[in-house]
């Protein structure tokens, strides 16, 4: 008994301990995996420094080095901007006092007057005919071979003169010799010649005008030309006169030489007198454009070219004005383009009916028209 006892015992100890390997403890317990079979993978992550592990010597340094080299750079680009700005101011003073051009004007030296081949323009200057230059007018005066520039501000003539003294030979056109003013011989300008071909450039107000001549005529600066302006003048001071219409606004002495015409104008009873060279094709309006206070001189003085262009035959056009003073009353002085032709107006107000007056000349530099600039006057 006592041997199935101790036997039973160990069958019960046999079954606990088969109890304690039970079929499903995998289940139940975490299943032990081996360490080799472990994986090392792992997210990267960034190690952060430590605080206070930071070297701020280093940071420092680095800051100081960055600024110096942005410091560098920039003197680098200031030193070379001082520099060209230096040789540029350098270039244009010594330039300045030789009466030479500045080195902005360099690429506009290998520019060309329009309608005369090799003359170059004066630096900066402008062709006044610019917007018009396709226009018949336009191109009949310059096929005629003659052009002209306006100047820039504060141009001196002695300028101008001495650009193309030194300019212009490069082009082939020899030297002969410039007059200054007009005398009684010469007229003003400075002239040239290339083989049978004369030029002569003159500074006139604040432009300069080139015009193509003859080889005897440049040699003589024009000689002949100026014998017959004297001429005309001679006769215009020695002639008997006439008077306009005594209900006329204003009175002028007019040579006998000179014939006078009348017309009706859209100003109310006003008329305009036009006055005509006997042996010659000068002629002379004096025409009422406006009311004082109406607009300004140049305003009225463009709407009466405007519509004496379309009404009439002849070409009319605006070269240039400029306001002026003279005995005490403002007036408007304009270069125009009459009929094709070269002619001058003066814009002012008569004193006693308050009328806006416009007096022009066909023939610009007529020593009739200045004549008559300097005589009308108010009744």
């Amino acid at each position: 008994m006592f041997f199935k006892k101790k036997r039973k015992e160990n069958k019960k100890a046999q079954d606990c301990k088969v109890h304690f390997k039970a079929k499903n403890v995998s289940r139940n317990l975490p299943k032990r995996t081996s360490s080799s079979k472990k994986s090392f993978c792992a997210r990267i992550k960034p190690i952060r420094p430590l605080r206070g592990s930071r070297n701020s010597r280093a940071e420092k340094v680095k800051k100081i080095r960055r600024r110096n080299s942005i410091l560098g750079i920039f003197s680098i680009f200031l030193i070379l901007f001082i520099i060209i700005f230096a040789g540029y101011t350098i270039i244009n003073f010594i330039t300045g006092i030789r009466g030479g051009t500045s080195i902005d004007d360099v690429i506009q030296e290998k520019k060309y007057v329009v309608g005369i081949d090799s003359i170059p323009i004066y630096p900066n200057s402008q062709f006044v005919y610019e917007e018009t230059k396709d226009e018949e007018i336009v191109m009949r005066m310059l096929n005629q071979g003659l052009s002209v520039y306006r100047l820039p501000r504060n141009t001196r003539t002695s300028d101008v003169y001495n650009f193309y003294r030194e300019n212009l030979s490069k082009s082939n056109w020899e030297y002969i010799s410039t007059t200054p003013i007009s005398t009684d011989e010469e007229l003003l300008g400075q002239y040239w010649f290339q083989n049978e071909k004369g030029l002569r450039i003159y500074v006139e107000d604040n432009d300069v005008w080139y015009e193509l001549i003859t080889k005897d005529e440049a040699e003589s600066s024009l000689a002949e030309r100026r014998e017959a302006e004297l001429q005309r003048k001679r006769v215009l001071e020695t002639s008997s006169e006439q008077n306009l219409l005594p209900d006329f606004p204003w009175i002028l002495s007019i040579p006998r030489d000179y014939l006078t015409r009348y017309s009706s104008t859209d100003m109310g009873e006003l008329q305009s007198v036009e006055i005509f060279e006997i042996a010659g094709e000068a002629s002379f309006l004096i025409y009422p454009i406006g009311k004082s206070g109406s607009g300004t001189y140049i305003q009225m003085l463009e709407e009466f070219i405007e519509k004496k262009d379309g009404d009439s035959e002849e070409d009319w056009s605006i070269i240039s004005s400029a306001v002026d003073t003279r005995k005490d009353r403002e007036i408007l002085t304009a270069k125009l383009i009459i009929d094709g032709g070269n002619g001058e107006g003066i814009v002012l107000m008569n004193k006693r009916n308050f009328i806006v007056y416009l007096i022009t000349s066909n023939d610009k530099g007529h020593p009739f028209f200045e004549q008559i600039i300097e005589e009308i006057h108010e009744p």
